[in-house]
């Protein structure tokens, strides 16, 4: 590990498209210029002003990038609403972050939402993470699903820090560092 760091839970809200995986992948890029060990999955942020048709994850310990879901129909694929999801790549991200805990000092999810309520997606990984790790735990969550998120998950929101995804990523940091002193 990078160094030996607290228990934290930071926790980015906000809508859909409103800039939580740029803010996370932001923070997760500070807390590498620390000497972190920074692990976890996050979705690659699209290009601006272009249709997002595929969605990207990707592990942020070894780079590797997959395609998690699209709107074109593919075999094999679970249907859900207007997307087709390969769930073997839902496996691939949850052994990743099995196999990083150990040696990362802060882990990401990006993003836990509706299919992680439902007991699938990372909720076995971020399960994990939420009641095992002991290091700093990044991640992003829709405004409308923070408090069944943090019911179901059973997230100590009040002992970390939430910041909505307009908050600045300077005072973000600040936060963060000031829980590390």
């Amino acid at each position: 590990r990078g160094r030996l760091v607290v228990k934290l839970l930071v926790v980015i809200t906000g809508q859909v498209d409103s800039g939580k995986t740029t803010k996370l992948n932001a923070l997760c890029s500070r807390m590498d210029t620390l000497g972190l060990q920074i692990g976890g999955i996050t979705q690659t942020v699209p290009i601006p002003g272009i249709k997002k048709n595929d969605y990207l994850i990707s592990d942020l310990s070894t780079g590797i990038v997959k395609t998690l879901m699209s709107v074109h129909e593919t075999p094999g694929w679970l249907r859900r609403g207007r997307f087709w999801i390969d769930s073997s790549v839902f496996d691939w991200a949850n052994d990743a972050i099995e196999h990083t805990m150990a040696t990362s000092d802060v882990l990401a999810f990006d993003e836990i939402g509706p299919i992680e309520l439902e007991g699938w997606g990372m909720a076995k990984s971020f399960n994990q993470v939420i009641h095992s790790f002991n290091g700093i735990i990044i991640t992003a969550i829709r405004s409308a699903l923070l408090d069944q998120i943090a019911t179901t998950f059973k997230l100590a929101i009040g002992k970390g820090i939430v910041a909505d995804s307009t908050t600045s990523i300077e005072a973000l940091y600040a936060s963060v560092l000031q829980r590390l002193e």
